[in-house]
């Protein structure tokens, strides 16, 4: 992973909100990191917590691209 961030989304779409950003050097990284997670604890002990706090609907993954 080349860089982690959250943000508290303040104007427009889901107001209160949150938005995690995810930079990967490119699409085979992110998916070596999500195979790795994928195998970790995590996904067995702390993600069901997780997701039963997120309001259906709500959560979503996006690829974006960088403008450069």
């Amino acid at each position: 992973m080349k860089s982690y961030k959250i943000f508290a989304q303040f104007l427009g779409g889901n107001w209160g909100g949150h938005v995690e950003m995810w930079e990967f050097e490119n699409l085979a990284d992110c998916e070596k990191f999500f195979n790795r997670v994928m195998q970790s604890d995590y996904t067995t002990k702390l993600y069901p917590e997780f997701a039963s706090l997120v309001v259906p609907a709500t959560y979503s993954i996006s690829v974006w691209n960088p403008v450069e």
